[in-house]
């Protein structure tokens, strides 16, 4: 069985969060869920010299 993937918020996260309009939250929050059934795409990427640190890029259609 595959490792499970675990996403945390920090507070900052949580506090940008609360500022996003509802169509961008609503696209961050379907990216993690995507995550968490171990779809990938360009919306979640490894931070560079990291060790398995990820983040999250939602893009608005004006990209």
């Amino acid at each position: 069985m595959e490792k499970p993937i675990r996403i945390v918020f920090l507070k900052q996260a949580e506090d940008f969060t609360d500022f996003l309009d509802h169509t961008a939250r609503k696209k961050l929050f379907i990216a993690i869920h995507k995550v968490q059934e171990r779809l990938f795409g360009e919306w979640f990427q490894k931070l560079q010299g990291s060790d398995g640190i990820f983040e999250f890029r939602i893009y608005s259609e004006n990209k």
